[in-house]
């Protein structure tokens, strides 16, 4: 009987591992700060206040949450002084954060402002720092058109995603590439082909995905059909007015082997006088994840 009752515990505790190990303790952040007019006016103000929010999230997050943020190509070119030391943006924002999504906007691989070539500087440095990247498309209507993948279809895009994998797949720092966004990506065509597709991360915006089960649930259908193993999802209002339909969006999630990251986003929270609202989302965001272990 003893024997019979440890074997019964121990499978529990491999079970919940399990659980816990697919479960998405992040806070992902798309703040923006290149939409205020400090960011050509004065872009060394604006980039350090942006640059202590990330350090004061870093600081206070604690050890369940990792912080992910999204970074433009413009961060690859731009010099930021900060504590008497130069560096470029994107090298101060992985010093900071665990993850950085890089929305490397093109629909080509090759040359010099291709995908890969783009993406090269935050791969290498991250890998070199123990960082993470994540290398994100887009798919929404653009202007100029070969930021995105608007008017083209799966098929090419899951080729493009391929050979992003192909070609970073060796490299530390490289974990795996994002599509912006579910509403952007449904009016790509063929969109519902039984072809093979690459492992990805889907932005999500309309956070009534969670609390409105048709659209919840027709969402959970695209994301399992076209590979989607994390959604980045808009949690503001979740977050702050609606647990419930959180925690349900998480607990299908998990169900399906799928990974949560609580989205939030506004250019204006790089100003100081936006920090500490910025850091009460991460605050009640740690209270969300204690509950909801």
């Amino acid at each position: 009987m003893v024997q019979m009752l440890l074997h019964v515990i121990l499978l529990l505790v491999v079970c919940t591992y399990s659980i816990m190990a697919i479960r998405p303790f992040a806070v992902h952040f798309d703040i923006e700060p290149a939409f205020l007019p400090e960011w050509t006016s004065d872009p060394q103000t604006i980039t350090n206040e942006y640059l202590d929010l990330l350090q004061s999230i870093s600081t206070m997050k604690g050890s369940q949450l990792d912080l992910v943020v999204d970074t433009s190509i413009s961060f690859n070119f731009m010099n930021v002084t900060r504590n008497g030391k130069t560096k470029l943006f994107y090298q101060w924002v992985l010093d900071y954060v665990d993850i950085v999504t890089m929305m490397c906007y093109r629909d080509f691989l090759d040359g010099p402002n291709g995908l890969i070539a783009l993406s090269q500087p935050s791969v290498d440095y991250a890998t070199q720092i123990g960082k993470k990247v994540i290398i994100g498309v887009e798919t929404n209507n653009e202007d100029p058109a070969y930021v995105s993948f608007y008017g083209t279809n799966t098929t090419y895009l899951e080729y493009v995603l391929s050979q992003v994998n192909l070609t970073f797949k060796t490299k530390s720092g490289f974990l795996g590439v994002a599509v912006h966004d579910y509403a952007g990506y449904q009016t790509l065509s063929n969109t519902k082909s039984s072809g093979a597709c690459t492992s990805k991360g889907l932005f999500e915006w309309q956070y009534t995905v969670a609390s409105d089960e048709s659209m919840r649930d027709a969402y959970f259908l695209f994301a399992r059909s076209r590979c989607i193993t994390t959604t980045f999802l808009e949690s503001e209002y979740l977050i702050t007015k609606d647990n419930h339909s959180l925690a349900e969006f998480w607990n299908i999630s998990q169900s399906y082997g799928m990974k949560l990251q609580f989205l939030f986003g506004d250019p204006k929270w790089a100003y100081t006088s936006n920090h500490a609202y910025v850091i009460s989302l991460v605050q009640s965001t740690k209270i969300f994840v204690e509950g909801n272990q």
